[in-house]
C-alpha cells in the first residue's frame, strides 16, 4: 500500500499518479506511511494531520448548523462547501421567519462572516476576500445618503454610483466562484481538510 507524497490519499501498488490530487509518483517517492496522517513526520506546512478524526464525512443540514454555531466567531481552519451552503440555506430560512427575522440575522452575523472566511480558507484564499464584498456598500451608502440631502446631485453621481454598483457585481460573481469551487485536497496553510472522504 502507497500513499501520495503531496496529498496523502491512498494509492494503488505502482501508481504513477495520484488520482485525487493528479501529482506525479514514483514508486521510490510514493510513502510507505501515509505522511500525513497524526503522528507522521510531515514537513509541509501544516503539522496538524491529513485529516481532523472528528471531522464529519460530509456534513448534512443539522451538522452543518451545530459546528457553525459551535464556532461562532472561530475564523481558524476550514469549512466544506456544504457546510457553507447548508449555513447560507438556514439563514435564508429563519430570515423569513415574521418578528424573529431581524433578531435571527443578529445573531447569525458573526458566524456567516467565520464561516465565509473559513470557506475561503479550504480554497487556499485568504479570509480577507470578505472585504471585497463589503467594500462598495462603503461606497454606496454615502453616495445615496449625499443624493438624498439633495436630490439634483443625482444625475452628477450617476455614473460613479452605476460604476461602483457594475464593481459590486463583478466582486459579487467572483466570490460565488470561489465559493462554489472545490476544497483543496488535502492540508493547506489554513489546517487540515474540513471533511474525510
Amino acid at each position: 500500500m502507497a500513499f501520495c507524497t503531496k496529498c496523502g490519499a491512498q494509492l494503488a501498488d505502482g501508481s504513477t499518479f495520484c488520482t485525487f490530487c493528479g501529482s506525479p509518483q514514483t514508486p521510490a517517492q510514493s510513502a510507505q506511511v501515509n505522511p500525513y496522517s497524526v503522528g507522521a513526520n510531515y514537513s509541509g506546512g501544516y503539522s496538524g494531520g491529513y485529516v481532523d478524526p472528528n471531522a464529519p464525512i460530509i456534513p448534512g443540514f443539522g451538522e452543518a448548523i451545530s459546528i457553525c454555531f459551535s464556532k461562532y466567531v472561530s475564523l481558524e481552519g476550514r469549512a466544506s462547501r456544504s457546510e457553507f451552503w447548508y449555513w447560507y440555506l438556514f439563514t435564508l430560512l429563519i430570515g423569513w421567519i415574521p418578528l424573529v427575522g431581524g433578531i435571527a440575522g443578529l445573531v447569525c452575523l458573526l458566524p456567516s462572516i467565520a464561516v465565509f472566511v473559513r470557506r475561503m480558507h479550504d480554497t487556499n484564499r485568504s479570509g480577507w476576500w470578505w472585504w471585497l464584498t463589503s467594500l462598495p456598500l462603503f461606497v454606496i451608502i454615502p453616495m445615496v445618503i449625499y443624493i438624498g440631502e439633495d436630490e439634483s446631485r443625482a444625475e452628477e453621481m450617476a455614473i460613479p454610483l452605476g460604476i461602483t454598483g457594475i464593481l459590486w457585481i463583478v466582486f459579487a460573481i467572483v466570490i460565488l466562484c470561489f465559493l462554489c469551487a472545490p476544497s483543496t485536497p488535502g492540508p493547506n496553510k489554513y489546517g487540515p481538510a474540513p471533511v474525510r472522504r
